[in-house]
């Protein structure tokens, strides 16, 4: 009975170290030591293979007879386990000792040594994928964004050529390309996961629309109300912001010389994602008195292409208008987390 109890306190400790180990040696070195722990008169050898790495260790102070054992010697006073083979994990386990029933000491001890090999070259595969993964993604960032750089500039030549007299458009689709650029950089750089903090992400595309925002125009400031962190689904999160920089570009294109701030202001509701956009005039910079009055509203007739677009991408989004949808001087919108 008190041998019993000493092997099954052996496995448990055995169980608990290899649990821990970081290593295939750290693992062959656990076994090792708790086989002598065990009987400390004996000798233990262990052959392992897994992948690309392989083992031969000895150790206790019959670790030469151990050795010969496992390489076809007598069995006499010893015992001999294979490893469970599986996911490419071979291998014995030699035993010398003065302990009566030897066997069930290297049984335990393959299989524990059999299944911490196993889970070690799980976790390296699950790391070799991850990082071969995180590359391509960021090769495919790379590319993406070159593509973007190299259209954006040949959008004069190409677009002109084909509507010539008509630098509105070729203006308006170099508008588009500029946003997908941003939004591209800012997502690039804020994403680590599947989800970005809405916090950091809303700050940070202020930041960069702020950069882009003319002189002589106005800035553009966000506002996070939530109480609590909030985050998004990347797709969604880089929809969202296309919104926020086509409701920007409408402000700018129809400020009228007016200096203004436009607010973003991001919160929780029921829920989702409040989303509120508002122009405040702030004081006529180069406007005459005969100027059109600061609304991007009241332009919406010569601003209908962009103002489709804020349409479609809301759509896109699974979000809705919460506003009565007269103009987008004003805006406010949910969307689901």
């Amino acid at each position: 009975m008190v041998k019993l109890i000493r092997l099954a306190v052996m496995e448990r400790d055995l169980a608990c170290a290899l649990s821990r180990v970081d290593s295939e040696d750290e693992a062959v070195d656990a076994v090792l030591s708790a086989a002598v722990s065990y009987s400390p008169d004996c000798g233990i050898a262990v052959f392992a293979s897994s992948g690309d790495w392989c083992a031969v260790r000895a150790l206790g102070e019959r670790s030469s007879a151990a050795c010969a054992l496992a390489m076809g010697g007598s069995k006499e006073g010893g015992a001999l386990a294979h490893l469970p083979a599986r996911r490419g994990v071979s291998g014995h386990i030699a035993y010398i000792g003065s302990c009566a029933h030897p066997r069930p000491v290297v049984v335990r001890a393959a299989a524990l040594l059999s299944a911490a090999l196993v889970r070690l070259a799980a976790e390296r595969g699950r790391q070799s994928a991850a990082e071969e993964r995180a590359l391509l993604e960021s090769e495919l960032r790379h590319r993406t964004r070159n593509s973007l750089t190299m259209i954006k500039r040949s959008i004069s030549f190409l677009v002109g050529s084909v509507f010539r007299g008509s630098p509105a458009l070729v203006a308006a689709i170099d508008e588009r390309l500029g946003a997908l650029t941003t939004v591209h950089d800012l997502l690039s750089r804020t994403c680590s996961a599947s989800t970005v903090s809405v916090e950091t992400y809303f700050g940070e595309l202020a930041e960069a629309l702020r950069r882009i925002t003319p002189d002589g125009v106005g800035t553009v400031i966000a506002y996070y109300d939530a109480e609590k962190p909030l985050s998004l689904p990347l797709e969604r999160a880089a929809t969202i912001g296309l919104v926020v920089h086509e409701l920007v570009m409408n402000t700018i294109k129809h400020a009228a010389g007016k200096l203004v701030r436009m607010a973003v202001r991001v919160d929780l509701l029921e829920g989702d994602l409040l989303l509120r956009y508002e122009e405040i005039p702030v004081q006529t910079v180069f406007a005459k008195e005969t100027a059109a009055p600061f609304s991007a509203g009241a332009n919406a007739a010569d601003g209908g292409a962009g103002l489709d677009l804020i349409a479609s991408l809301i759509e896109r989004a699974r979000g809705r208008r919460l506003d009565d949808g007269s103009d987008f001087c004003s805006f406010s919108a949910a969307f689901p987390l």
